[in-house]
């Protein structure tokens, strides 16, 4: 098949269901109502989930290292945004 067929064929099936969802009026309410309805719902879920002080295994000394050295970064960024 040459490219020009298939692109042919791929905006043939977009122009129908485009007018499907023109003509059914409840498939544009789901396409236009849910995305945000379900962003302000997750966003609001996941922003309620503070995970702060979760044990962790460290059992190398590398990566107990690695740990300390985030724990210091990220106490100089609270310092320095007057946290």
């Amino acid at each position: 098949m040459k490219i020009r067929n298939v692109i042919q064929a791929i905006s043939s099936v977009a122009y129908k269901e485009f007018i499907h969802i023109y003509r059914d009026w409840r498939i544009l309410v789901l396409l236009l109502i849910f995305p945000p309805v379900f962003t302000v719902i997750f966003g609001h879920a996941f922003e309620l989930t503070e995970s702060s002080d979760v044990p962790a295994l460290l059992k190398t000394p590398i990566t107990r290292q690695r740990a300390s050295v985030l724990s210091i970064s990220s106490l100089r960024t609270e310092h320095s945004n007057g946290n």
